[in-house]
């Protein structure tokens, strides 16, 4: 049996829960095109060592979850890559990058890829309420410029000029986007999840509470804690990576900290734990 590095198993997983996990944003309400189906996370298990794909674990979970999406659509039969991360420049001004477009059954199409994980702050049921963990991103302005922006990059007059020149025909349009809502802990532990109709309804789930909640929370007490670090935020954990995780109490919070909680044996649920300033400064984030 060949012997699989951590590192690899980890991106063997990530590809099948790409290929096995919902979608964050619904696709119902846009012309949506079909995507081939994504299944190279089972065969990436049986390569054999050396042949694996340039794919690495990384902070910068957009452009790892891009390079997913890239090589699942390598292993596709039937899937040609056209084109990847194409930036779009005119007079030194970039109008935009397309991050994929594929040829499939004679068909191109131009794919949008995002991985994206919000918390909600305020009743939930519009875009504007969910935050990054970081304050700095907003899921109305991400998806405002996903939808009306990316996924319209073909219609521009300068961006049809160079599909021209590089005879490329744009036939279809698509999204594929992957992530988390997570949801204040009451809300979260009841399973009620109000979220915008936007949102697709069978969407991944965690938590959010303050540190002095998370001190506090009874109902805690059964599970081990650990800080999750951001190259785990995809696939579950495994009972060999949990060994390697810091564990957490809670105590002294001064960032916001992703954890998972863990019981006889495997994941349970996971979340983040935010400073107690946190809150204040989202909902400034979220009225702007």
């Amino acid at each position: 049996m060949n012997y699989i590095s951590p590192e690899v198993n980890r991106v063997a997983r990530d590809l099948s829960w790409l290929s096995t996990s919902p979608e964050i944003i619904s696709v119902a309400a846009l012309r949506q095109a079909k995507i081939p189906s994504l299944n190279a996370g089972r065969e990436l298990l049986s390569c054999a060592f050396g042949d694996v794909p340039q794919i690495s674990s990384t902070n910068r979970l957009g452009l790892y979850f891009e390079q997913l999406c890239r090589f699942q659509f390598e292993q596709h039969p039937e899937v040609n890559i056209v084109s990847a991360n194409q930036q779009i420049i005119h007079e030194k001004h970039t109008i935009g990058e397309f991050d994929l477009i594929i040829e499939h059954l004679k068909t191109r199409i131009h794919f949008e890829l995002a991985v994206k994980f919000y918390l909600q702050i305020g009743p939930g049921d519009q875009l504007s309420h969910w935050v990054g963990p970081n304050l700095k991103d907003r899921f109305d302005n991400k998806y405002e410029r996903l939808v009306n922006h990316q996924l319209k990059l073909s219609e521009n007059p300068f961006v049809k000029a160079w599909l021209d020149a590089e005879s490329i025909c744009i036939d279809e349009i698509g999204l594929i986007t992957r992530g988390r809502l997570y949801y204040p802990y009451a809300c979260f532990m009841e399973a009620d999840f109000l979220f915008p109709v936007e949102v697709e309804k069978s969407h991944l789930q965690g938590f959010w509470m303050s540190g002095s909640q998370f001190r506090q929370e009874q109902s805690l007490a059964e599970f081990s804690c650990f800080e999750l670090p951001r190259g785990f935020w995809l696939s579950e954990v495994t009972s060999h990576e949990i060994l390697t995780f810091q564990p957490f109490d809670g105590d002294g919070v001064s960032q916001v900290t992703a954890v998972v909680l863990w019981h006889d044996n495997k994941e349970h649920m996971r979340g983040f734990i935010v400073p107690e300033e946190w809150l204040a400064k989202a909902q400034e984030r979220i009225s702007i």
